[in-house]
């Protein structure tokens, strides 16, 4: 059996300083961390893609495949013109919601998809940070909609100035609904996030309260976020790498995010005219 070739993967703007631990886990791929080595790969993964984003169609135009992990400001125009240079110099272009690709998260869409839930009829998300970001809220209606697997019909937003907290709500067809709140101005430090799913006929959660560990050092112990370590990483790269190396089709992944960014507008829209929207 011929061995495939390595992919030579580079990675951009990426915070995690875990990345070497990720190089050795992937399958299929040699992984550069920086612009430098840009030249040089196949492919790269360009996290928090800025809205300028000539230098990504730079990259495409050169043959280079890319996934993108865009910020709040990436419009969806531009990310489908960006496709569409991508489709003339045959790369492959996708995005991706990093939050997918958690296991807890993965672990809820599992048993939806075995049916083990039932219909999807109640979601719940709460993310408490000291300092949030607005593609979080993206990434968290993103979710919603990978969940319910459908365009929700009506939004309500409202918004506390003073702790600089939203609150969200999604109607689906069939009386589903998902409500989301986001505190964006904890004090320094941990913060919470907490996503339930009740279904017809069962019921899964992913909460930070299950994930904390007492830590004994003296004084009063100490509980600590355990977290899901490199392993999300490791499973967005691994996608990518086995989709270039396939030639696999990723312009679902760009209509699903561009739904997330249609719903975003829609409660831009609800937050300032302080009533429910209809989605036709």
């Amino acid at each position: 059996m011929a061995q495939l070739p390595i992919i030579r993967l580079a990675i951009l703007n990426a915070a995690e300083t875990r990345w070497p631990e990720v190089g050795m886990r992937l399958c299929g791929a040699q992984l550069f961390l920086g612009a430098a080595a840009l030249d040089s790969c196949d492919a790269a993964i360009v996290f928090d893609a800025p809205a300028d984003t000539q230098a990504i169609e730079r990259l495409l135009q050169a043959g280079k495949h890319i996934l993108l992990t865009p910020d709040a400001g990436m419009a969806a125009e531009r990310l489908r013109a960006l496709a569409e240079v991508a489709k003339n110099a045959n790369v492959r272009f996708g995005l991706a919601n990093p939050e997918r690709y958690l296991p807890s998260r993965q672990l809820i869409r599992q048993q939806l998809d075995a049916g083990k839930l039932g219909a999807p009829g109640l979601l719940r998300i709460h993310r408490w940070e000291s300092a949030g970001t607005p593609v979080a809220l993206l990434r968290d209606l993103d979710l919603a909609h990978w969940y319910f697997g459908k365009m929700p019909t009506s939004v309500y937003a409202i918004e506390q100035a003073a702790c600089a907290a939203v609150h969200v709500h999604l109607g689906f067809p069939g009386g589903g609904m998902a409500l989301i709140d986001h505190v964006r101005q904890l004090p320094t430090g941990d913060g919470y996030y907490s996503l339930s799913l009740i279904g017809a006929s069962g019921a899964a959660y992913a909460d930070d309260h299950a994930n904390m560990q007492l830590v004994y050092r003296g004084d009063a112990p100490r509980a600590v976020h355990a977290g899901e370590g490199v392993v999300p990483l490791v499973a967005l790269a691994q996608d990518f790498v086995d989709a270039v190396a396939a030639g696999r089709d990723l312009s679902a992944s760009l209509d699903e995010w561009c739904n997330a960014i249609a719903i975003g507008h829609v409660v831009t829209q609800a937050l300032e005219t302080k009533q429910a929207i209809a989605i036709g």
